[in-house]
């Protein structure tokens, strides 16, 4: 080692000195400056304000400028469980390998099959092998070794091949005795708290199905370990530069790592439905990777009925980074959408047309399609406008071949368009089919809501969209024997392996009528003919038969029409085949100017109808926002094997200080040690545990609570974020001005009680009915009730608006809805046409005693003539007064009136749809107060509390060291705990305090500044 002259340090202690006091001040510095931080948080707390939700018919797709969700994933199709980490585009990959069967399996690099990345599963159990370690060997060597690989996108740019990750808990492996292993690490089960894993055996220990084993998802303690687990992963991986090519992580949960708790395999019956604390499991483990990864996708992975209420869950995430993919896309399923009382709710390709804008959304295909319908199956899940999509690999090849046998590049046109709004899509399309499907269809028994599973109806539009209702223009669908109108040639090709369209000229419909959404840029522009900036190119797929001609007919700037002839035959392409045409117009303007609205039509002449299965229209010319690129970069560096120190056990399980492959110094601080490092020259990670702290061991400590409680601390978190991150809370009722609006379900508020009574069933009890009926004559009323007890008392109230929403009604008529103030207290489950609650009969039935069951006069009326509106009381009096006496608040009592014979149904606090149900909207000013807010709402705070019952209070207690250990306190963390609710207990602290406290600091940061400013001037005198 060079060493330095003897004069060297003294000539330039001075200048050493200075660092080290600069050092010094900065951590000063510092310390005030968060210390103030903390002051304020506790003192002043920002308001959350819910947006207004839109009625699920009326939903479009918002504009780029609104969107909401940030994911931007690379435009790669990804290989699912691709454990190889295969270097697809590398034409020399080989691999042979012996399967699960015993049989040798080989793969080879595909570049003609274009970008794939991949993703991988890992089980918690080898990353978290001991507690507080971590062992991240496995995910990183996925990660890093796929830099190594060259991916080609469409555009002719180079990445890394994007992956993703996935970890699992139990798989659904079947072993001599039993299916299911939980791969929960053995630890876990050491911190008490009852067993770790569930089985369930349908016929019993004698019976031949074994039982189906699963993690106890209801433990609170194992879902303590792992949402710590899910965490340290976050502050690991999100947004790591060393780990730029991870794109995004999938969301393991039940069987097959989907949102079922079981399935039913080999003839036994294992799920009828999921259990409780399964599907609250679920919603718990979104919150906390939505809070560990704020800045990378991830993908809950739902199936047909889940897939709804995990969108809804995830679209109410502060970050919009979670997002649901559906495992099992199928061609023309009959739960392709899901409609309650013709309100559109869910289903396979629903899902994800009502929530794309608002949360990532994915598909993944289900196995064993053939070649031809690789293609149908890919193009129908475009046309729902998802961010990714996951093949298994006969998949992919499988769609190669679909592509050689049509000559269209199917998987870089998905590539092309996945995660494109309107307005940034490459261009508009529609694919011409019809169902071959039925819909199954029933009205509740329960709820009274008419329900449809249905195929989608219709072609397969992407904001191109084809009307039959301008004249003219309706066309036959062709599915089934149908199909035999075709040519041989197109009827054995891929694109009528489905179905397809024609015109009708037989009856009077020559055209086929298309309209481009109006929201996409180039639509309205004036074309390059008239001056301006746009021209369009539009590609026609249709049979070549006969030698007829085809017209494509629109109007130019001027309103004239224009009409661009075809003949058909040998130059147009095969004879008897699907042909692709191409019309190049400077003269269109697209404009709605046809009949209905539609912008341009294909025109069979009368001379022979025409075929048609594709239609894709691409607007040119003007400037629009560059894309913003993708997360993923050419790799840069190539990585050198760093020695990696050996970790040994210490018998306090004191964590390890372990170097990591980071480009630069990770800035984690790390207050433990290791007694033994060895180095070694290999690339194999050891257990880093960068993220958190292992809690000391725990000691007795009396509590003076009647009843003892387990409290057990989060482990201290040196890597987190500096700006927490809100998970979905309640409604927050802080003072100063706060508009808040209370509805069932919308930010865990559940304090809507509501029922509707009716003299038809004198003695029948609606409370659980997905409606509020309400009769003109007023022989069935409705009954609605809010909980505002979080409201502060001293609030004024400013105007209180009752919002209701009609979706049915059994005549085309008007009424007048009255609002009555309720004077006695009922019960939803209960009350009837006679009696308010059991035993407790109304003063007249239908609550219709003044003075005894409401008020004599109303206190607001509203006309509703409409459906799927909303209508409006304003209530602010009987609010003000509920605020001001808590016990007057039995709710208001909706009541008919007019001539006509009519009755609406009104959306319910049981409504489906979680946004449609009625809304108590209070414009309020409170004073200013510190607050204690709703459960469950997680801001930061030092520790977070586990709550069993009747067990003694365990304080775990710091364990003596001979480092220096940073307290957890000054750095509040942001954990989901196992309990049902995580309550910040901030100290109260007045403005004046506040302010009393930051002069007292900025007055010992002064003093501190002046000292340092006269060392300073003494060591410049030593220097010279």
């Amino acid at each position: 080692m060079r060493r330095n002259h003897p004069g060297t340090l003294g000539r330039h202690r001075w200048i050493w000195l200075v660092m080290v006091l600069l050092l010094v001040l900065g951590i000063a510095v510092g310390i005030v400056l968060t210390s103030c931080v903390s002051v304020s948080e506790l003192s002043i707390t920002p308001t959350l304000s819910e947006p207004a939700p839109q009625p699920e018919a009326a939903r479009t797709p918002v504009s780029v400028a609104v969107r909401t969700t940030p994911a931007n994933l690379p435009p790669v199709i990804f290989v699912m469980l691709d454990w190889m980490n295969g270097d697809w585009s590398n034409p020399d990959y080989y691999l042979r390998y012996v399967n699960r069967w015993g049989g040798w399996e080989e793969v080879r690099g595909h570049p003609e099959w274009g970008a794939l990345g991949g993703w991988k599963a890992f089980l918690w159990k080898d990353l978290n092998p001991q507690k507080g370690v971590y062992d991240w060997t496995l995910i990183d060597e996925y990660i890093l070794d796929a830099q190594e690989m060259q991916v080609t996108l469409p555009d002719g740019s180079v990445i890394a091949k994007p992956v993703g990750i996935a970890v699992q808990t139990w798989t659904s492996d079947e072993t001599e005795t039993q299916i299911g292993i939980n791969h929960t690490p053995s630890w876990v089960a050491s911190q008490g708290g009852g067993d770790i894993t569930s089985c369930y055996d349908p016929d019993g220990a004698s019976g031949p199905c074994k039982p189906m084993c699963t993690p106890n998802f209801g433990n609170t303690v194992w879902q303590y370990w792992f949402d710590q687990f899910v965490l340290a992963m976050g502050r690991r991986y999100d947004n790591n530069p060393d780990f730029y090519n991870l794109s995004f992580v999938l969301i393991a949960t039940g069987f097959d790592d989907e949102t079922n708790e079981r399935k039913n395999v080999g003839g036994c019956t294992y799920y009828t439905s999921n259990s409780l604390a399964f599907d609250n499991w679920v919603k718990h483990v979104m919150e906390t990777y939505n809070l560990a990864f704020p800045n990378t996708v991830q993908f809950v992975q739902g199936t047909l009925h889940s897939l709804h209420g995990l969108a809804a869950h995830a679209a109410s995430f502060p970050s919009r980074m979670t997002g649901v993919k559906n495992n099992g896309l199928e061609i023309d399923f009959t739960g392709d959408e899901i409609r309650y009382d013709g309100v559109l709710v869910g289903g396979i390709l629903g899902f994800s047309q009502l929530y794309h804008e608002q949360i990532p959304t994915g598909y993944e295909p289900k196995s064993g399609v053939p070649v031809r319908g690789t293609y149908w199956l890919l193009i129908e899940g475009l046309s729902a406008h998802p961010h990714m999509f996951d093949l298994q690999y006969p998949v992919i090849n499988a769609t190669y071949q679909a592509e050689v046998e049509t000559g269209f590049p199917i998987m870089n046109f998905v590539r092309n368009h996945l995660g494109k709004v309107v307005e940034d899509t490459p261009d508009v399309w529609i694919v011409l089919r019809e169902t071959t499907k039925s819909d199954t269809c029933w009205r509740g028994s329960a709820d009274g809501i008419y329900k449809c599973y249905m195929p989608h109806h219709g072609d397969f539009e992407y904001w191109l969209y084809r009307r039959d209702t301008p004249p003219g223009s309706r066309t036959v669908a062709l599915t089934g024997d149908a199909r035999n109108e075709l040519p041989a040639l197109a009827r054995d090709h891929v694109y009528a392996w489905h179905s397809t369209r024609r015109t009708d000229q037989g009856s009077g419909n020559p055209y086929m009528s298309f309209d481009v959404d109006d929201r996409y840029p180039y639509a309205g522009h004036v074309p390059k003919a008239a001056g301006g900036p746009v021209s369009w190119t539009i590609t026609v797929t249709l049979v070549n038969n006969g030698t007829d001609t085809f017209s494509l007919e629109y109007l130019d700037y001027y309103g004239n029409l224009v009409e661009r002839r075809v003949t058909k035959g040998a130059a147009l392409g095969p004879v008897g085949s699907w042909v692709d045409y191409t019309f190049r117009l400077d003269d269109a303007y697209f404009a709605n100017g046809l009949p209905g609205g539609m912008d341009f039509r294909i025109d069979c002449n009368n001379d022979g109808n025409e075929y048609i299965h594709r239609l894709i229209v691409r607007g040119e010319g003007l400037r629009l926002p560059t894309p913003s690129p993708t997360r993923t970069r050419p790799p840069t560096k190539t990585r050198t094997p760093t020695p990696t120190p050996t970790i040994t056990r210490t018998p306090t399980d004191t964590l390890t200080s372990t170097p990591t492959r980071t480009a630069s110094p990770t800035p984690t601080i790390t207050p433990t040690w290791t007694d033994t490092a060895t180095p070694t020259s290999t690339r194999t990670a050891t257990a880093t545990p960068t993220g958190t702290l292992t809690p000391p061991t725990p000691t007795q400590t009396p509590t003076p609570s009647a009843t003892p409680t387990k409290t057990l601390m989060p482990e201290p978190s040196p890597t987190m974020t500096n700006t927490p991150i809100l998970t979905p809370t309640p409604t927050w009722f802080p003072g100063g001005r706060n508009v808040v609006t209370l509805q069932q379900g919308i930010l865990e508020y559940a304090g809507t009680n509501d029922t509707y009574i009716t003299s038809s069933s004198p003695s029948g009890n609606f409370g659980r009915q997905a409606n509020l009926w309400v009769k003109a004559d007023s022989s069935s009323v409705s009954l609605i009730r809010f909980d505002i007890s979080s409201i502060p008392a001293q609030a004024s109230i400013n105007q209180a608006i009752l919002r209701l929403y009609p979706y049915e009604r059994d005549a085309a008529a008007a009424m007048n809805v009255e609002i009555y103030r309720l004077l006695r207290p009922w019960v939803d489950t209960e009350a009837n046409w006679e009696m308010a609650s059991v035993g407790q009969s109304w003063g007249l039935p239908g609550a219709n005693g003044p003075g005894v069951d409401r008020e004599a006069s109303s206190l607001a009326v509203q006309t509703v003539s409409l459906l799927k509106t909303w209508y409006e009381f304003d209530v602010s009096e009987l609010v003000r007064g509920w605020v001001n006496n808590r016990q007057s608040n039995y709710g208001l009592l909706l009541r008919g009136s007019g001539v006509a014979s009519v009755s609406y149904s009104f959306a319910s606090a049981n409504y489906p749809s979680i946004s449609l149900r009625p809304q108590l909207v209070i414009d309020y000013t409170a004073p200013e107060a510190t607050f204690t807010p709703l459960p469950k709402t997680p801001t930061p705070t030092p520790t977070a509390t586990l709550t069993p019952s009747a067990t003694p209070l365990v304080t775990p207690t710091a364990t003596p060291s001979p480092m220096p250990v940073i307290s957890p306190t000054p750095t509040p963390i942001v954990s989901p705990t196992p309990t049902s609710e995580m309550v910040p207990t901030p100290t109260a602290t007045s403005v004046m305090d506040y302010i009393k406290e930051m002069e007292r600091r900025v007055n010992v940061l002064q003093e501190l500044l002046q000292r340092m400013i006269d060392i300073f001037r003494r060591l410049s005198q030593i220097g010279r």
